[in-house]
């Protein structure tokens, strides 16, 4: 650039001296006499003309955007897709939660119906009743002792792997391969293993024979608290949950089993049958029998009411040998409180000797023809039919 410069200022002098060379001044006031063109090699805008175009040229480096173009790296978001396959999976279960029973239902009656022997097993089924209507899904669980640790639970009624079951059938297997001697305790509970029922009590043999125990049956049923029936009286509307009395523990004395109870037909109990109509007894009585091993009536066994406190001597109320008899309000559970010989007894409880009527299931009710079958007994419970007019038989035999 220099360079340019030095050459245009050394041509202009030289151009100057040039002019005065020619011995022809300028006059100031010959206006129309004007000076010769000057050479064309001294157009002078023409120098600063060629250094411009270089630094434009230049825009090549904005070409490099080709960087920008790596946004492809953005295009990464596989990772982010990975949560949404592990987001899918559902923690595994720590245990297997137990099912739970439907509906909001207390049980506040457990009654053994009888125990039969059997030589080749031992066992304890029944059905779980709502209303006297056969109900599945409840959990029966039983102990060696109530409200003890519980061996096992079964659900009640058709379930994987018992899709054969009734509604409402339960079973419990204590020994496959004989007789097995035991004191249990059944019950219903929930699915937080909470009992919801009143406990029913059974004692197996370990001997198989007449007399013995290795078939029981437990049948439980929910009946609702009845406030008001036609002829009933202020004292009917409270029902009180019937929770059996824990049979005594075994002291090395006498063990008393219960080998019947029975609820009275209508005929028996002092009433009649005329066509579809029942017409109740006056009579509401507990007739209680105690045997010796043998069968024979025993006199002088003391039979307690659990709920009153009344004991009673078998033979001494002049109703024969080896039998007393207990005068029923609602009702009474019994037991042999002690032997003939005054010594404390272990004996099974017989529960739910009751006159109301809503607390006997339908299947006492038709045994004893106050009712033919599930929708006649419903209309007799809802009748509030022979309410307070209900008798019972129970047996005690002595085993050793």
């Amino acid at each position: 650039m220099r360079k340019w410069i030095f050459i245009a200022i050394v041509l202009m002098i030289l151009g100057l001296s040039a002019l005065r060379g020619d011995g022809q001044p300028l006059h100031a006031r010959g206006l129309q006499q004007t000076s010769p063109t000057p050479p064309h090699h001294l157009f002078l805008p023409s120098l600063f003309k060629i250094p411009t175009p270089s630094p434009t040229a230049t825009p090549t480096a904005t070409a490099t955007p080709t960087v920008t173009d790596t946004p492809t790296a953005t295009d990464i978001p596989t990772e982010t897709a990975t949560p949404t396959e592990t987001s899918t999976q559902p923690p595994p279960p720590t245990s297997t939660p137990l099912p739970t029973p439907p509906g909001n239902v207390y049980f506040n009656i457990a009654l053994l119906q009888g125990c039969e022997p059997n030589a080749g097993v031992t066992y304890v089924q029944g059905t779980t009743y709502v209303n006297g209507v056969a109900q599945s899904g409840y959990l029966v669980a039983f102990s060696w002792m109530p409200d003890g640790p519980i061996v096992a639970f079964i659900r009640s009624g058709p379930h994987p792997g018992y899709e054969g079951w009734n509604p409402g059938f339960y079973s419990h297997i204590l020994q496959a391969n004989g007789p097995r001697e035991g004191n249990w305790y059944f019950w219903i509970m929930d699915a937080n293993q909470n009992r919801i029922s009143a406990i029913a009590n059974v004692r197996t043999d370990g001997e198989a024979g007449p007399g013995k125990c290795q078939q029981a049956v437990i049948d439980f049923d929910s009946r609702p608290t009845v406030n008001q029936s036609p002829t009933a009286t202020p004292t009917r509307t409270a029902t009180p949950t019937r929770t059996p009395t824990p049979t005594r523990t075994p002291t090395g004395g006498p063990l008393f089993r219960l080998t019947e109870q029975r609820l009275w037909d209508v005929v028996e109990n002092g009433g009649w049958l005329d066509g579809d109509s029942v017409h109740c007894g006056e009579r509401r009585e507990l007739h209680v029998f105690v045997y010796d091993a043998a069968g024979n009536p025993l006199n002088g066994v003391a039979v307690q009411g659990i709920y009153t406190g009344v004991v009673e001597i078998t033979g001494q109320q002049g109703k024969g040998d080896g039998e007393v008899e207990f005068v029923l309000g609602s009702g009474e559970d019994v037991r042999v409180l002690r032997d003939v010989s005054g010594s404390d007894v272990s004996s099974d409880v017989a529960v739910n000797n009751t006159t109301r009527t809503n607390q006997i299931p339908f299947a006492q009710l038709i045994q004893a023809r106050y009712c033919r079958d599930q929708a006649s007994c419903q209309a007799f419970v809802a009748a509030n039919g022979c309410w307070g007019h209900f008798s019972w038989t129970v047996k005690f035999q002595r085993r050793n």
